[in-house]
């Protein structure tokens, strides 16, 4: 009753602590009597009792993103974001982390960002290591060394890239990578000796004093064409009546000059020069025989006949620093084999260190 006893009014159990809600229960009045509810994230359990509500399982995939991973709680749940991401104001969705822009010094060189990481890549002439963040020179001249890729000459390397250069009596060509030998022999007076010859050789030259035997001239009137520039020919001219010198058919002395570079492999015989024969009495010659004397103990050369020619071959591998001087008799035969003529050649082979 009220305190007019006129009406009957509503007792709030819930103020006056006569409601028997236990626990965590939240008492909640209604008019003639009152209910016992649980608060929010909890639900009653069959004992009559709140229990929590893992949200995580009860709203699998639907209370955070699928960037987050849900963790429950005591009458709630929490939501954690993968690493790369980060949470925004809402409590639920996950932000991608920009972690080129955030994170000083995250890459060594460039950074690349993506979702819900990051990338580091490297600048030209750089491998990534194996941190995925550091950059760390790539040394070009190792990796192709042998191969010759890169430079025909010296592969210099530099910080994120290489450079090619060239050893002494090499100039760089306008390719950048290939040595282009310097003949130093188109220099004026670089041999000073009247007797020298000049040769210019694989990355430098040579004097070579040539002093022709008695009784042999230089012959400057005939120019092989089968000859290289190399090649001073001693010609016979015996004094009137010097029997001896006429009887000898020695007609000629070549001294020949050539340069290789080093070469590791010859698959099949390799041409070095053509020979015959550059003056003599050679009209009634039925044939000419090329032989090699000495010189060539190793057998990397030999001598290959064709009519009145030879051809002076390189059959083996030759590494340099390393010289070979051939002796070769080239002789004019006749009828019945007889010899008509005979010609000696001294050839010079200079191998060079380097294979260009």
């Amino acid at each position: 009753m009220n305190e007019f006893g006129s009406q009957c009014i509503d007792v709030d159990e819930c103020a006056d602590g006569t409601h028997q809600c236990t626990g965590n229960q939240v008492c909640s009045n209604r008019q003639g009597g009152y209910i016992c509810q649980c608060p929010t994230g909890f639900r009653l359990n069959s004992l009559r009792k709140c229990q929590d509500i893992n949200e995580c399982e009860a709203y699998y995939g639907s209370v955070c993103s699928n960037n987050a991973v849900c963790e429950n709680t005591e009458g709630s749940y929490h939501c954690n974001c993968k690493a790369g991401f980060k949470q925004s104001n809402d409590g639920r969705t996950c932000l991608d982390v920009d972690e080129c822009a955030e994170i000083s010094g995250i890459c060594h060189h460039n950074c690349d960002n993506l979702w819900g990481s990051h990338r580091c890549t490297c600048r030209a002439g750089h491998i990534l290591a194996r941190d995925n963040r550091t950059c760390t020179d790539i040394n070009e001249c190792d990796e192709d060394r042998g191969r010759g890729r890169l430079c025909i000459g010296i592969c210099v390397n530099t910080a994120g890239s290489f450079k090619c250069r060239c050893p002494d009596g090499y100039n760089l060509a306008s390719d950048g990578r290939t040595c282009k030998d310097i003949n130093e022999c188109e220099t004026s007076n670089v041999c000073r000796e009247e007797n020298d010859h000049c040769v210019n050789t694989h990355g430098g030259y040579k004097c070579n004093t040539i002093n022709c035997p008695n009784n042999y001239i230089r012959d400057t009137r005939h120019k092989n064409i089968y000859q290289q520039e190399g090649t001073v020919v001693c010609k016979k001219r015996c004094p009137q009546n010097d029997r001896e010198c006429h009887a000898n058919n020695m007609h000629t002395v070549l001294y020949s000059f050539y340069s290789l570079p080093s070469i590791s492999y010859v698959p099949k015989p390799m041409p070095l020069t053509t020979l015959r024969f550059v003056s003599g009495r050679t009209g009634h010659a039925t044939r000419t025989n090329y032989r090699i004397l000495s010189g060539n103990n190793r057998n990397c050369f030999d001598v290959w006949n064709m009519n009145r020619f030879g051809w002076l071959r390189l059959v083996q591998p030759v590494l340099g620093p390393d010289r070979f001087q051939l002796l070769l008799e080239m002789n004019a035969l006749g009828s019945h084999n007889k010899i008509i003529t005979r010609h000696l050649a001294h050839v010079d082979v200079d191998v060079s260190v380097y294979t260009f």
